[in-house]
């Protein structure tokens, strides 16, 4: 079995858990072996709810494919608050009243860069030196994350919950957290802020009109099951005879003329793997079936 699940993670649950489920649900409904392989792609944080795109079988070997891609998120941010989390539900750092404009919001998203270097927050899943960020902070381990570039291809108002407290949208590169964008955003204003709900509603290719909810996999899971083919929609399909393809599945490699880079390969309509091409040679890279 190979594919995806467009998942929505409820809040309050961790995004293994999410995975869990969803193998158990194979295992138990499917007759799925007890080993098939399943996994995230680009974890949730557990008060946070939304897209999850999970991978199952071989699909897990397209991760590096989801990098790169852009996601969409609709947070609320608490100005005059800051935690050790940078949310509303770790230790208060700093506390104050105030009262913020709708105007002066609008303007602070308008002006912030398009790029920047952030630095994450220490309850992230980042390794330092070998252990999880969030498991060290937890110890109560003092330590510094370095700052990594991210985009923020837009951010758009969407309303005013209280007098320190906003909604916003944001669509931004993958790897930036938006706890820490909340936290850069106070700043800006020059107030302490920290991020309160989270939904993401976009991920890549999948999207939050199209997630399942639990109860729904559960009752049919072949229903739901995506090919892995919607994270390959820009790679380009190169054609090739089946004794070149039996040839690269035994590590052959095989004349082409395509130009250098990588293809999908399909067999009866099925994609077999990727293949890369280079200086007139082709072999596959990742195989799916």
């Amino acid at each position: 079995m190979i594919g995806f699940v467009n998942v929505y993670k409820p809040e309050g649950e961790s995004s293994s858990r999410t995975v869990q489920f969803v193998k158990h649900v194979l295992i138990r409904k499917l007759g799925c072996d007890k080993k098939i392989k399943v996994g995230h792609f680009g974890t949730l944080d557990p008060d946070a709810s939304g897209v999850l795109p999970i991978a199952v079988g071989n699909a897990c070997r397209l991760f590096d494919f989801s990098l790169d891609k852009r996601k969409i998120y609709v947070a609320q941010i608490h100005f005059g608050l800051l935690t050790d989390t940078l949310d509303t539900h770790g230790e208060v750092i700093e506390k104050i009243e105030c009262e913020v404009s709708e105007q002066d919001f609008l303007d602070t998203l308008k002006a912030f860069p398009k790029e920047y270097d952030q630095i994450p927050p220490n309850v992230s899943a980042k390794s330092v030196g070998g252990v999880r960020a969030y498991k060290l902070a937890r110890q109560g381990v003092e330590f510094s994350l370095p700052p990594k570039k991210v985009e923020i291809f837009s951010l758009k108002y969407l309303r005013k919950i209280s007098k320190s407290v906003f909604e916003f949208e944001v669509e931004c590169s993958s790897g930036t957290y938006i706890r820490s964008l909340c936290r850069d955003l106070g700043d800006k204003m020059g107030l302490p802020a920290s991020m309160g709900a989270l939904l993401r509603t976009k991920s890549g290719e999948f999207d939050l009109d199209f997630a399942v909810k639990k109860e729904e996999f559960e009752e049919d899971p072949i229903k739901y099951l995506i090919s892995e083919d919607i994270v390959l929609k820009k790679v380009e399909k190169y054609n090739l005879p089946c004794e070149d393809i039996l040839k690269m599945k035994n590590g052959i490699l095989v004349d082409t003329d395509a130009l250098d880079g990588i293809y999908k390969i399909k067999e009866n309509g099925e994609i077999v793997g990727l293949a890369r091409a280079c200086q007139g040679k082709m072999k596959f890279t990742t195989r799916l079936r």
